[in-house]
């Protein structure tokens, strides 16, 4: 019998980039700005068209994420959280403290609390199941 072992966190190498609004936070603690809004370019777009939509037609773009590792206008690294409707890092009591907020990890993070994103999770784990 097949055992899957899957993390759910975040997403890397988009295929393409999208402009949005960030907040660049501080690494020590990511609860703290260290900017006002500005607009970055981020690898935030997941088309699959190698796939064509075999599996799903679900395409991720920015707002399906709540933060990213990378600034691709400026060429910078760094953590930058989206901003927008219901956007921020997960609820402080159900992530570990370290840095403020422990969330963030890396690359795209995947933003839970998007429905698009907890409908398209809920299709892929039953399709992936079988």
């Amino acid at each position: 019998m097949p055992i899957a072992d899957i993390v759910l966190n975040h997403k890397a190498n988009g295929d393409q980039k999208e402009t949005f609004y960030v907040l660049k936070m501080d690494p020590e603690n990511r609860q703290q700005s260290l900017s006002e809004p500005y607009e970055i370019e981020g690898w935030t777009g997941f088309n699959f068209l190698g796939r064509k939509d075999k599996y799903n037609e679900f395409k991720w773009h920015w707002y399906h994420f709540t933060g990213i590792d990378y600034d691709a206008r400026h060429n910078e690294t760094g953590i930058y959280m989206i901003t927008g409707d219901n956007k921020g890092w997960a609820n402080q009591e159900v992530v570990d403290n370290e840095k403020g907020n422990f969330d963030y990890l890396m690359f795209c993070d995947i933003d839970f609390k998007h429905p698009e994103v907890q409908e398209h999770l809920r299709e892929w784990v039953w399709t992936n199941v079988k």
